[in-house]
């Protein structure tokens, strides 16, 4: 394979993983950590956080690479130059990398039971999402917002001891999980077709207001006790970042309702998936973790370049 050969399929595996949403993978479990109380015992929870993580990416990875799989008959039609259609990554390749991502995501989870059962449910409902129900009415945009649900309950198992408190919060950030990334699937719905999009509107923006809520109402109270100075910069900070994540999913959102030519949709859904990195990032600031929340902040700016570079469709 000549330099330029090897060019082609990375930029190839590139654009099947779709590298500008990845970013948002780890996410969502260490915002379950967070929310849920893991700072109380962090150094003894830190390990099993990091697997969560990792649990996390390849799933998420798996889940990309069967969707272009399931979807390989409507590509060769709708978007022939993806890779698998295209023939620049062959179903066997694509095959073995997900065999790759299930066990890479499998084996650390037996360090706990509970861990290991939510994984095998999450891998569940990402294959019945990509290969049953994603054509469904509402069926299919439940269950992906059940696995985003599920990827942030992998961060709950992390802690040990969860007050009634923290309980509800990151039950109502559950919920307000659930309700974006509902709406948001029923908004890609439409990304191929020629037809401005107005489903999920109300489902998404409640969503986004929920966890909004909870993320203030922590960075309020939870250093309540501690130095003002820094209670007043971790507020404040959260505010900020939640102020941007507002404006940009309301912005991702008014896009998918006045345009109707493909590619634009597919750009609002973009917009709409990296937005979630501001919603972690506000979730990091609140919890007092500025470098974390940096992190975020510095991969949602990647993630847009990538896009861009790469022109990957947002679903």
């Amino acid at each position: 394979m000549t330099e330029s050969e090897k060019k082609t399929k990375l930029n190839a595996w590139l654009r099947l993983i779709r590298v500008p949403n990845l970013f948002t993978a780890a996410g969502d479990p260490l915002c379950g950590f967070l929310i849920a109380g893991g700072l109380a015992h962090l150094g003894e929870s830190l390990a099993h956080l990091f697997t969560v993580c990792w649990i996390s990416f390849f799933v998420y990875i798996f889940g990309l690479i069967t969707n272009d799989m399931a979807d390989i008959q409507e590509d060769m039609q709708e978007r022939p130059n993806r890779p698998l259609p295209s023939g620049a990554i062959s179903g066997k390749e694509a095959f073995a990398a997900v065999q790759i991502c299930f066990w890479a995501a499998v084996i650390p989870s037996l360090i706990n039971i509970r861990l290991f059962c939510l994984t095998l449910i999450l891998f569940a409902c990402v294959y019945a999402y990509n290969f049953h129900v994603k054509r469904k009415k509402y069926g299919g945009s439940a269950i992906m917002a059940m696995c985003r649900v599920l990827s942030f309950c992998l961060g709950i198992t992390a802690v040990r001891d969860i007050g009634f408190f923290s309980g509800m919060t990151a039950l109502i950030f559950g919920v307000g999980i659930f309700l974006y990334i509902f709406g948001l699937t029923e908004a890609a719905a439409d990304e191929t077709s020629h037809t401005a999009s107005r489903k999920g509107g109300r489902a998404l923006l409640t969503g986004a207001l929920l966890c909004s809520g909870v993320v203030l109402i922590d960075s309020i109270i939870l250093f309540g006790k501690h130095d003002v100075v820094f209670h007043n910069f971790s507020a404040l900070s959260a505010i900020l970042l939640l102020v941007f994540f507002l404006g940009t999913a309301f912005w991702g959102y008014q896009l998918t309702l006045y345009h109707s030519a493909p590619a634009k949709i597919q750009h609002a859904i973009g917009v709409l998936i990296r937005a979630i990195l501001l919603m972690h990032a506000a979730v990091a600031a609140s919890f007092g973790w500025y470098l974390l929340a940096a992190v975020f902040v510095i991969c949602m700016i990647c993630a847009t370049f990538f896009s861009r570079v790469f022109r990957i469709q947002g679903s």
